[in-house]
């Protein structure tokens, strides 16, 4: 399982540095001041969960056992960011293209296995 949920932590994270939603869709354009903000810093001046990189390297798979893997983030200051920017847009969570990811995974692990 730990394999499966590392698989689906990496669809998440890919997704969201590319600045599409969780329903697959190409996130809403920051607000200007944030948006400047991010370029002053280097950052891309885009909704990706990302300035400098400490919210999305909290994210991980935090939990594993025979039937699940749970993907959340270990650091209290990340999670609290990421709950504001979910306010404004749902980004966070296993999206259709993510689950059809994870579920190659699980056939070719089952494949293995049989």
């Amino acid at each position: 399982m730990r394999r499966v949920g590392e698989i689906a932590l990496a669809s998440m994270k890919e997704r969201i540095g590319h600045a599409v939603n969780v329903q697959d869709q190409p996130a809403k354009p920051l607000v200007g001041g944030y948006q400047r903000q991010k370029a002053r810093a280097g950052a891309k001046p885009q909704r990706d969960l990302r300035l400098t990189g400490h919210t999305m390297d909290a994210l991980a798979v935090t939990e594993v056992n025979r039937t699940r893997a749970v993907i959340a983030f270990n650091d209290g200051t990340a999670e609290l960011r990421a709950k504001r920017s979910e306010a404004v847009e749902g980004m966070l969570g296993l999206s259709r293209a993510d689950k059809k990811k994870v579920l190659a995974e699980m056939q070719q692990q089952l494949g293995r296995h049989t």
